[in-house]
């Protein structure tokens, strides 16, 4: 309702403009546009905005997919953002010089469009409903075909985002030429001048375009400055009395909307039928629309099963970057190598589940094809537990493979971890692990009530905090850990049961080297179970409770070194 009270005031202070305009310099005194049929051109004008708005999304998807054709894994948000803001050297300019840079190179690829428009024999059916109107004034610049609008947008957009313009500025123009295509079907005398005739498109210069061919028709298509046809031999504007005929010859377009929406149709159903040597003339029955309709439809659905993919990865490449939780979601790449990563989380899950993750994500719903096999989404985990940002992948596998976490780690933010955890139990040791050190899914049957267990194999030093006494290098510690998950909506929470078989240590100030005693080291894995059951930890993301599960502690790296 707001669109068409909009459309409803817009129309109104159009027909007030023009009305005066009309009168005052009238080209053809004798007729107003409001004493003609005005029923189909009302029309494009309330619909017409619509099926603009559709032909944009569409031109810009179109665009979209052949960036996806041409750039693959390349065309990612990083990309998406460069072609919003434009090239710097389009950018950088004056805002006024961008707009008149981006209308002078709109106009020169509009004259070639409309011109191949009234050339090439298939485009013509499109175009000839411009050309339909027998009564040329303001009004009748708003009949065109949407499948003309589309063909223009999508070729006019990806001739000036590729010389680099903002889209902003692309947003900014559209009006612009919206208003100055008015003014040029007008009803008026206008001229410009001697020398000016030269250098803007006249309301006189378009009315020779639209009079028939054999009255010098077909010439003229510069939108708004009439060079580009002075430049490529299609100028004709004579000092005679301006034209009264307008529309076309041959092949009469209908005069109902419905009907030009349809004209293309039939027009390159009567080509096809040409080609086949089939007789042009003759009507179809009822029996070859309904074949040409199944035939259209199957083409229809291949095409959209076959665009549906890389439509997915346009949907959530301009979703990203998304915060989720704590997790800040910055890439998204569909099949192709994973992005590498020294340190982080990998989620590897079966493609079912990776697109319900996806899906969640990104925040809206999104077709399967979103987690085809090796697709991938990253990111970082941002929460004060983990210190700097955790790298993170989701990676969508093969159907039937078990979900997997693995979780590499730099050493230096482990020990960074155990020292906090000293420091909040005021424990006078620290574990200090060396690389290497890791828990991996051995697939030993769990206990009934545990979902997971895990076999604990590290290595590194203990000693006091304080530095001063009772200083030992763990040789070896094998243990096992049985994790139990209880997920939420946003994080999940870890009860964890420690069970250890071996702890090797070497005193070094006697460099004497013992194993644990087995009664010692169930003490100690009672009393790290009990700490761990008081305050069990929270994982700020969902676990699925058939997920398998490695960490893996590798060397410090300046870049991932912890900031705690």
């Amino acid at each position: 309702m707001i669109a068409v009270a909009v459309h409803s005031i817009a129309l109104l202070l159009a027909a007030a403009l023009f009305t005066w305009i009309e009168h005052r310099w009238s080209a053809q005194s004798a007729l107003r546009w409001w004493q003609r049929p005005l029923g189909i051109d009302l029309t494009y004008w309330f619909v017409g905005p619509l099926l603009g708005q559709i032909a944009l999304v569409t031109g810009l998807t179109l665009i979209g997919l052949g960036l996806l054709a041409l750039l693959g894994p390349a065309f990612d948000r990083t990309l998406v953002e460069r072609l919003q803001q434009g090239h710097p050297w389009v950018a950088g300019w004056p805002v006024w010089l961008q707009v008149v840079g981006a209308i002078i190179v709109a106009d020169f690829t509009l004259y070639w469009i409309h011109r191949a428009f009234h050339r090439l024999p298939f485009l013509w059916p499109l175009h000839a409903v411009h050309h339909s109107a027998t009564r040329l004034d303001w009004l009748a610049a708003v009949r065109v075909h949407p499948l003309n609008t589309l063909i223009s947008t999508t070729v006019l957009g990806t001739v000036l985002i590729a010389l680099g313009f903002p889209l902003a500025v692309l947003a900014g123009v559209v009006p612009i030429l919206g208003l100055l295509g008015l003014l040029g079907h007008a009803n008026v005398t206008w001229e410009f001048g001697p020398f000016l005739r030269y250098v803007f498109a006249s309301p006189r210069f378009h009315r020779w375009h639209h009079t028939h061919v054999d009255e010098g028709g077909d010439r003229n298509f510069a939108a708004f400055i009439p060079l580009w046809d002075r430049m490529f031999g299609t100028w004709y504007l004579p000092r005679v009395p301006l034209p009264e005929r307008f529309g076309i010859t041959g092949d009469p377009v209908p005069q109902r909307f419905v009907g030009q929406l349809l004209h293309p149709l039939r027009a390159w159903g009567a080509m096809a039928r040409g080609c086949l040597g089939l007789p042009t003339g003759e009507p179809w029955g009822w029996g070859r629309w309904l074949a040409a309709g199944v035939a259209s439809f199957v083409v229809v659905l291949l095409l959209v099963g076959t665009l549906l993919g890389p439509l997915s990865t346009l949907a959530v490449q301009v979703s990203l970057p998304h915060q989720h939780g704590d997790l800040h979601l910055t890439g998204y790449r569909r099949g192709g190598p994973t992005p590498p990563t020294q340190e982080g989380i990998r989620f590897t899950l079966p493609r079912e589940a990776a697109h319900g993750w996806f899906m969640a994500a990104v925040g809206h719903g999104l077709p399967p094809q979103a987690a085809d096999p090796r697709s991938v989404m990253w990111g970082e985990l941002r929460s004060p537990a983990v210190g700097a940002p955790l790298p993170m992948q989701v990676v969508s596998d093969e159907r039937g493979t078990p979900s997997r976490l693995d979780l590499t780690l730099d050493v230096a933010r482990v020990n960074g971890w155990l020292l906090q955890g000293a420091r909040q139990d005021d424990s006078p040791w620290v574990l200090r692990l060396a690389a290497g050190s890791r828990l991996s899914d051995v697939a030993l049957p769990p206990a009934p009530t545990w979902d997971l267990a895990l076999r604990l194999v590290l290595s590194g030093t203990a000693a006091r905090r304080d530095g001063q006494v009772g200083l030992f290098r763990v040789e070896s510690l094998d243990g096992r850990i049985d994790l139990r998950f209880f997920p939420g909506s946003s994080d999940t929470r870890v009860e964890a049961r420690v069970q250890f078989d071996r702890l090797r240590l070497t005193d070094l100030r006697t460099n004497e080297t013992s194993d644990v005693p087995a009664l010692v080291l169930g003490i100690i894995a009672q009393a790290i179970t009990k700490g761990l059951h008081d305050q069990p930890p929270l994982l700020p993301f969902v676990v699925p409770r058939d997920a398998r599960l490695s960490v893996e502690v590798v060397e410090s790296s300046a870049e991932a070194t912890p900031a705690f």
